[in-house]
């Protein structure tokens, strides 16, 4: 058997180390792909992070511009609610004054 071994100590050499890479090239490609997964999914982050980023200027910059037409809106609408009250009391008043 030791005649055999050291005969063929070569061939035997090659053949455990193909098979030591093919075991430790599995657990490398896995490796390699979950560190590809968590590139990919930092890029996708990254992008989304931008693009929230983007519209969170652009809805800022509309408010911003558009500020000062929302308060003179909301004064003319409560100059508006102020104006209905009234005429609905003036037209109760003119109502309870035909009943009579």
């Amino acid at each position: 058997m030791t005649q055999f071994l050291e005969q063929n100590w070569q061939a035997l050499a090659t053949l455990i180390g193909t098979i030591i890479i093919w075991f430790n090239k599995k657990p490398l490609a896995r490796w390699t792909l979950k560190n590809e997964e968590v590139n990919h999914q930092s890029n996708v982050i990254d992008s989304l992070e931008k693009a929230m980023a983007m519209y969170t200027a652009m809805l800022d910059d509309i408010e911003t511009r558009h500020a000062a037409q929302l308060a003179k809106r909301d004064a003319e609408i409560k100059e508006l609610t102020l104006e209905v009250k009234l005429l609905k009391e003036t037209l109760e008043k003119y109502l309870k004054e035909a009943k009579k």
